[in-house]
């Protein structure tokens, strides 16, 4: 069982049809569809850092001082890279783990990795979150009201907020917000002038992502 079936197993029988639908239309036993050319833009940025940080790493002070190498968008690969155990940080210094010293000039592979560790989120719900986000994407449902369909998911699998209360969307963003952010300036989604949508290099990720089998299943 994968993790997307199993997280829709989960939701309670009465709430659980529109995720099954959305289950069907994500189309999980499709192939990819998209080239090795967008696959590798697509990991671009994350195998750019791994190869900027070489055998030595780089100081976090200067990555991390609003320069240049401090962009949202290079945050974001950062933060992603810590959560995947690409990198790490050691003395104050940003260094590759042995995982991700046998990534480099791996397009496919980092791929692969990126894929099956995106859920690992740390805390539950953030999982769940990012599960819902990426099955919202691979149904090709992602649209500007994602927040509470993500909102809606975790409801139906019983998260509250520490209060006790329904969850919000902006509830929802939080569990979700560094995989979001990671997804978007990959290219996952395209958000224009009016109209929002997942592209097809971000379908055949969230496919991939949600095709990984459940430690629990």
């Amino acid at each position: 069982m994968n993790i997307a079936e199993h997280l829709v197993r989960r939701i309670p029988a009465d709430a659980r049809a529109e995720y099954e639908q959305l289950l069907v239309a994500a189309r999980l036993d499709e192939p990819m569809v998209s080239d090795s050319d967008a696959l590798a833009a697509f990991v671009g940025p994350s195998a750019l850092l791994l190869d900027e940080l070489g055998r030595s790493g780089r100081s976090l002070r200067d990555l991390t001082d609003g320069g240049a190498s401090d962009t949202p968008a290079q945050r974001s690969v950062r933060d992603q890279l810590m959560a995947s155990k690409l990198v790490r940080a050691h003395d104050g210094v940003l260094v590759r783990t042995p995982i991700g010293d046998s990534l480099v000039e791996q397009p496919d592979k980092l791929w692969r990795h990126l894929a099956a560790t995106i859920t690992n989120a740390g805390h539950e719900i953030a999982s769940d979150g990012v599960t819902l986000l990426l099955l919202v994407i691979a149904a090709d449902e992602y649209g500007s009201d994602y927040q509470d369909r993500i909102a809606a998911g975790l409801a139906a699998l019983g998260w509250r907020t520490t209060d006790g209360d329904e969850l919000d969307k902006w509830d929802a963003f939080e569990a979700v917000v560094a995989q979001y952010r990671f997804l978007s300036h990959a290219g996952a989604v395209s958000a224009g002038e009016g109209e929002s949508g997942a592209t097809t290099i971000g379908a055949d990720f969230a496919r991939s992502a949600l095709r990984v089998g459940s430690a629990q299943s």
